[in-house]
């Protein structure tokens, strides 16, 4: 899966403008912990889940399933209100994916 094509998804489904930004940064701050990768049998989708610190200290639970193939989203879902109150991925999901 090309990394540009995986990030340009990662910017379309963000639920705002600055989710992006603000999930790399979590990434690279090391906020990412307990992360955990599964193959699908064909190898086609990777499923990850993660506990990812926010920027206030709480940590949330965090998984996302990806199709490696097409660098595609196929689902998402994070404990943080944000995620219950917005469509598109929180910055925890993201950090997840980029870590």
């Amino acid at each position: 899966m090309g990394t540009e094509l995986l990030v340009e998804r990662l910017q379309e489904e963000a639920a705002l403008s600055s989710t992006y930004e603000r999930g790399l940064a979590l990434a690279r701050n090391g906020s990412v912990a307990d992360a955990d990768e599964d193959t699908g049998a064909l190898g086609a989708t990777l499923s990850l889940s993660a506990v990812v610190r926010g920027s206030r200290g709480d940590a949330y639970r965090v998984r996302v399933l990806l199709d490696l193939n097409d660098a595609e989203i196929l689902d998402y879902g994070c404990t943080c209100p944000a995620a219950q109150g917005y469509p598109g991925m929180c910055k925890h999901e993201i950090a997840a994916v980029l870590d």
